[in-house]
């Protein structure tokens, strides 16, 4: 498992909170409606280390139909992932339109 599907398979993992290992693990404070204090602080450390050596990525997210969203560490890991062009996800964040069924947003935008 590379680190970018490390980093967005904490981020998926986040919003499922209430589960057995939230009981009590002493951080539960932290949480919010946006999910599990830890692990998006796990997310988040990594993606700081990750983007160090990767200054020129910026991040990306995806927006479904239902309004659910996944964030992306960058354009060419949504790419990768998703499997279509990075071209075509830099071409949604801009005039809006779908790509892969999915709105698409840079996410200094949020």
């Amino acid at each position: 498992m590379e680190t970018v599907d490390l980093i967005n398979a904490l981020r998926r993992m986040a919003p499922e909170t209430g589960g057995l290992p939230c009981l009590g693990c002493g951080y539960e404070h932290g949480c919010s409606v946006h999910g599990c204090a830890v692990l998006k602080e796990a997310a988040d450390r990594l993606e700081r280390r990750y983007r160090g050596a990767r200054a020129h990525c910026k991040p990306v997210i995806a927006i479904v139909p239902d309004g659910s969203w996944t964030r992306y560490v960058s354009i060419k890991d949504a790419a990768r992932i998703v499997g279509v062009n990075p071209a075509q996800i830099s071409t949604a964040c801009v005039t809006g339109n779908k790509c892969a069924g999915m709105r698409w947003e840079r996410e200094e935008k949020r």
